[in-house]
């Protein structure tokens, strides 16, 4: 029922995380995965950096049709200087199918603190918060408010019709 994609943290056989992959929401792959070098849906090693045509030929794709909604999973990290993803959520958030994700939190992972220390990344990280922010339809939240993450999203899905 959902579009869009999550984040699979790839684990070798020791558990050390060697890279991250987009997966269609309904696959039945855990939020850990095997590494496997040979995937061909790997976007991230870290290390090695962002693998910018697999997020244009393999995420972005994902993020297409019209299906009941949109998750988007880890979002706001370096793809935001990828031109055309960028443009591909400014479409989906000011769109009419509803969208709900995870946005990366500035103060978050070691990788995004120090990619906020860049000023294009955080330039087009901003942008895209203040995007966000400014967007009547969409919530921020760090979970503070009243029945934590899970009351919101009971209630995001109750607003947006999209219960089963």
């Amino acid at each position: 029922m959902a579009g869009g994609y999550r984040t699979v943290r790839l684990l070798d056989e020791d558990g050390t995380r060697r890279g991250f992959a987009h997966i269609p929401p309904a696959l039945s792959e855990g939020v850990n995965g095997r590494w496997d070098p040979d995937r061909k849906d790997i976007f991230l090693i870290p290390g090695e950096g962002i693998k910018t045509e697999i997020l244009l030929s393999r995420t972005i794709p994902m993020m297409e049709g019209k299906p009941r909604f949109f998750l988007l999973d880890e979002i706001g990290g370096k793809e935001l200087l990828i031109p055309a993803f960028y443009h591909r959520l400014e479409q989906l958030f000011s769109g009419e199918i509803p969208c709900i994700g995870v946005l990366k939190a500035p103060d978050g992972s070691e990788g995004i603190r120090r990619w906020m220390q860049q000023t294009n990344f955080r330039s087009a990280y901003n942008r895209f918060v203040g995007m966000l922010s400014e967007n009547p339809r969409v919530q921020i939240t760090d979970g503070s408010e009243p029945g934590g993450y899970r009351q919101q999203i009971l209630q995001w899905k109750k607003e947006n019709g999209v219960e089963r």
